[in-house]
């Protein structure tokens, strides 16, 4: 019996407490006066949402254009710019003057005259003058094989001659008493490449340039072009000092 009397006894104590403790919090909690201040609500902000904007917020984003202006601007045409046609000036047209015709003695003279230019007019010597001066009537004796090979080939021999003389050097005693002139050279040319009767038709005078000829010459035959038969071969050497 004392047992359930203390159990009951405990169990309206903490009964007890309990109620006190949840009356307690109920104090505590006192209802909200209005302080003055509205509260927000989810429909004012779909309301100033959907409100359109005033002129002054465009006014103050200028980069924001409408978009009917931009539509307006891609619209216009591009504007070429204008090409001027500049006109070239025509030519004038010369009329030609006829030039009479003079007629009798003073045209004879007048051709007589220009025949005569014209003979003066060619200072060059052609391959044939070169070879008539040179070997004179006996180059008619010469076989056509010959005549060809000469004709085709005594330049070149002249040039190659005249390289090795470059290359060999000018003899420097001639050179210091300015020593100058031209040599005519005769050898025959045999089909192997060999020369014999080597010999000066004309000498300058200057026994240095005579002997220095004939040892330039035994040192550019080997490059010589060679011909058939046995021809004969005729050319000048030229020595010239050049003062500049």
């Amino acid at each position: 019996m004392r047992m359930t009397q203390a159990l009951l006894a405990s169990l309206l104590i903490h009964i007890v407490i309990i109620f006190l403790l949840f009356y307690k919090n109920q104090l505590f909690i006192q209802p909200t006066q209005n302080s003055g201040k509205k509260e927000l609500l989810l429909a004012n902000f779909q309301t100033i949402a959907s409100q359109p904007k005033r002129a002054m917020d465009t006014v103050k984003n200028p980069s924001q254009k409408p978009r009917e202006q931009e539509v307006k601007k891609e619209e216009l045409p591009e504007k070429k710019p204008k090409v001027k046609t500049i006109q070239k000036p025509q030519p004038k047209v010369i009329k030609k003057i006829p030039t009479k015709q003079n007629y009798g003695a003073s045209s004879s003279l007048a051709n007589a005259l220009l025949k005569e230019s014209k003979s003066y007019t060619n200072p060059k010597p052609t391959v044939d003058q070169k070879i008539r001066e040179l070997y004179g009537t006996s180059f008619d004796k010469f076989t056509p094989t010959q005549k060809k090979f000469i004709e085709n080939n005594l330049d070149e021999i002249h040039y190659i001659t005249q390289m090795t003389l470059t290359q060999n050097g000018y003899p420097e005693a001639a050179l210091q008493t300015m020593q100058q002139g031209v040599n005519v050279v005769s050898f025959d040319l045999h089909p192997n490449g060999d020369i014999t009767n080597l010999r000066l038709i004309r000498r300058m005078g200057y026994a240095i340039l005579d002997r220095n000829t004939l040892e330039v010459i035994r040192i550019a035959y080997k490059n010589y072009p060679k011909p058939k038969t046995t021809t004969k071969i005729i050319f000048n050497v030229e020595y010239k000092i050049n003062p500049y």
